[in-house]
């Protein structure tokens, strides 16, 4: 097998798990949503879920990936895999170490953290918060451990297990969803979370002890590449605030609409929201991005920026679309997944509008993705963090501007305004350094033609909606007219983008002809 047919063939594994494990998420929030509604308990929890997620994903989450591979993988090429690997041993138990303070002094101020993440709760469901925070504090430590896990085996090109971690985690859920839950209720749903964290981190240990590595405590702090990483780190950080800390941001507003359903119907929607954006662009990355790191270390400058060049336009090919058929379908696809049981109408509507405005931003969210991605393999987070410190003052203005009168909607625009403008400060320096321009007069023509296809396949679809059946109909109803909307949307891009000679057109039509002729 050449190594571009291996290359695409481990893509699709990686996709099809991603999507399986975002499938499941979506079940696992569903579950949630139509068993607690979007009232007190389920505004409580899921603000106490977000709270771990969000001081470790300000500090290490994507840091870890986006700084340790890199020096990893130099480590790995000038010293060798014994010494790559004691210097994971050196980062693990450094995150380790920082860890397990943070949590300490988080579970001692948990009380303030609660109140300043959520500032509109009653006093009755900031203390469910509180309690619920409590028993879900531990989950960073299990995740500082568990990206390591996943930085180290995606360095060593093993993709599949790190990429099946999310499936495992949330498979853990759905199991308490259906045995427990009437049992113990929401602290017993905060105690199978932590469970889930933890096998996390022991899914992944087989795996590395089939690449030979074994984790040994050592926290040296003066270690050299440490020093590196954490130089580096830095700036990460920052970069790597705007999607927690626009959540975050949008979570603490809208816990004062709607007596706190409002952070329900926030979280919910930018769940879907980033399944759907993130199957794809994250799926592609998690492989294309060591990639990069590894060319950027062979000095193969020209095979770097094909590489990123060509992962953009794959990426907006798709993207676009998808964009424009979740704008036009926001409110049949909240309704059909998540309405029912205690997810009423009202549910339905102010999520339902939260997922359309999310969806305003995923393009900027793709370009975000890749090109913080490519300024981290260069080993540059100034830009990054630059960037990101402007997006996440502009969504905090722009919510306490849009509150008022677009309410949970104006939320959701204010993360999609964010997110775009921080794509855009991320393409202007590429765009000038003549080392690595992306964009040029093909680039620029193939994005036109994927934009003129997907508004085609916004029209199609908003007229074969003009002649559905709606109002009050039932969910097999419902499916039946998502199912047409959706099937007519797609053959009206491709039959769209066929006719207008894109390019990845042409890459789909000839690989199909080569299977035909293999």
């Amino acid at each position: 097998m050449s190594e571009k047919n291996k290359a695409v063939k481990t893509v699709s594994y990686i996709m099809i798990i991603t999507l399986a494990g975002k499938v499941l998420a979506l079940l696992r929030d569903v579950i949630l949503a139509r068993q607690y509604g979007s009232g007190v308990e389920v505004s409580a929890f899921l603000t106490a879920s977000r709270i771990p997620r969000v001081l470790f994903d300000a500090i290490f989450a994507s840091a870890i990936t986006s700084s340790f591979i890199p020096i990893f993988n130099r480590a790995l090429k000038e010293k060798g895999r014994d010494k790559a690997y004691e210097f994971s041993d050196v980062f693990i138990s450094v995150v380790g170490m920082f860890m397990v303070l943070l949590m300490s002094l988080s579970m001692i101020f948990a009380k303030e953290i609660a109140y300043f993440f959520a500032d509109g709760f009653d006093e009755k469901t900031h203390e469910l918060c509180i309690n619920l925070l409590k028993i879900l504090l531990p989950t960073m430590i299990c995740t500082g451990i568990a990206f390591s896990f996943v930085g180290i085996l995606q360095s060593m090109d093993r993709f599949l297990i790190p990429a099946s971690i999310s499936v495992v985690f949330n498979i853990i859920i759905i199991v308490y969803y259906f045995t427990f839950d009437k049992v113990f209720g929401i602290y017993g749903l905060a105690v199978t979370y932590l469970i889930g964290w933890i096998m996390q981190v022991l899914i992944q240990i087989p795996s590395l002890k089939q690449i030979g590595y074994r984790y040994h405590f050592k926290p040296y702090l003066d270690y050299p590449y440490l020093k590196e990483t954490l130089i580096l780190m830095g700036p990460v950080m920052i970069s790597t605030w705007v999607q927690p800390f626009n959540i975050l941001i949008n979570a603490k507003y809208a816990s004062r609409l709607y007596e706190g359903s409002a952070v329900a119907a926030i979280e919910f929607a930018n769940n879907l929201y980033t399944m759907i954006a993130s199957v794809l662009v994250l799926s592609i990355m998690n492989f294309v991005f060591p990639q990069l790191s590894k060319l950027i270390n062979d000095k193969k400058q020209d095979e770097f920026n094909k590489t990123v060049s060509t992962t953009m336009e794959a990426t907006m090919f798709l993207i676009l679309p998808l964009m424009a058929g979740v704008m036009s379908l926001s409110k049949e696809v909240i309704g059909l997944i998540y309405g029912g049981n205690r997810f009423d109408e009202f549910s339905v509507n102010i999520t339902s509008s939260a997922l359309f405005f999310f969806s305003v931003g995923m393009m900027g969210y793709a370009i975000q993705t890749i090109l913080s991605r490519v300024y981290f393999a260069k080993e540059n987070g100034k830009v990054p963090m630059i960037s990101a410190i402007v997006a996440i003052i502009i969504n905090y203005v722009f919510c306490a501007l849009l509150i008022n009168k677009f309410e949970v909607g104006g939320l959701a625009l204010s993360s999609s305004i964010s997110v775009t403008i921080n794509a855009i400060m991320l393409i202007i320096p590429l765009q000038m350094d003549k080392n690595t321009k992306l964009i040029d007069a093909d680039f620029i023509k193939e994005i036109l033609k994927i934009v003129i296809s997907s508004v085609l396949m916004c029209i199609v679809i908003f007229l074969i909606k003009k002649i559905l059946p709606g109002g009050n109909i039932g969910a097999s109803k419902k499916i039946i007219n998502l199912a047409i909307l959706f099937v007519a949307g797609v053959l009206t891009y491709f039959l769209s983008a066929f006719i207008l000679k894109i390019k990845q057109v042409s890459f789909v039509k000839n690989i199909i002809k080569k299977r035909k002729n293999s």
